[in-house]
């Protein structure tokens, strides 16, 4: 899909939208059960408080991310990206970190 494609997808897709937040709230739950040695720990800890008060206004900021895999992207339309929710998940979970340090600098 072009840029403009995945930008609509993330500002016309509740759909799309509704399973992002779904796994941000999913992956912000989860740091409370991280390993204290888990990388980037004080970080990550301190950003999931911040995204449950708030969790559509990260999904969103997420959801940007989320289009930008190369895999996501290749996909022909939002009910593929759709029908393969790990792949969003996997995206999700890994711009954890990303955000966690943007928000500790």
């Amino acid at each position: 899909m072009t840029e403009i494609e995945l930008v609509r997808i993330v500002e016309n897709e509740p759909d799309f939208l509704d399973l992002v937040t779904y796994f941000v709230e999913k992956a912000a739950k989860a740091v409370a059960a991280d390993d204290i040695n888990t990388p980037n720990h004080a970080q990550r800890i301190t950003l999931a408080p911040q995204i449950l008060d708030n969790v559509v206004e990260w999904a969103r900021k997420f959801a940007y991310g989320v289009v930008t895999n190369a895999t996501i992207a290749a996909r022909v339309d939002v009910a593929d990206i759709l029908a393969h929710p790990t792949e969003v998940e996997f995206e999700v979970n890994a711009q954890f970190d990303a955000f966690a340090l943007i928000q500790g600098e």
